[in-house]
């Protein structure tokens, strides 16, 4: 062996590790905005799901409660997302929004995390009651 070929071959080795450590740093990095989007959609959906519950205990104090009037046509989504007036509550970085049109049965509820947003649609039916009647 020449008196070169160790120094040859940890500078072509140091050169592989440093070509393998960019490869990967630009993979991991080109990851973050995919994870990031991920996080905010579990987000926006955790907030849609938490709208339906503060929605479910509204309607379990009063079953006429609303927040905006009816509006036509059904699942109209551009009015839902800008137009509708709505119950908005804010949670760190994000909030929700639940919509309940008078007289209908069908609740929204918005979760939104940054640029994320999560829809819920529930329809729910009043179970009847069982009136007693009195004869006076």
């Amino acid at each position: 062996m020449s008196k070169g070929f160790g120094l040859l071959l940890f500078i072509f080795i140091t050169a592989v590790a440093l070509i393998l450590g960019a490869f990967l740093m630009r993979l991991l990095i080109s990851e973050i905005p995919c994870v990031s989007a991920e996080l905010h959609l579990a987000k926006s959906f955790y907030l849609a799901e938490a709208g339906i519950e503060k929605a479910k205990w509204e309607l379990s104090k009063d079953l006429n409660w609303h927040t905006d009037a009816r509006h036509f046509p059904e699942d109209d989504l551009p009015w839902l997302v800008r137009c509708a007036r709505g119950h908005i509550e804010a949670f760190g970085d994000g909030y929700f929004k639940i919509i309940k049109e008078e007289g209908k049965n069908v609740i929204y509820a918005l979760g939104i995390s940054k640029k994320a947003l999560a829809i819920i649609r529930v329809k729910y039916e009043i179970p009847f009651r069982q009136v007693e009647w009195k004869l006076l």
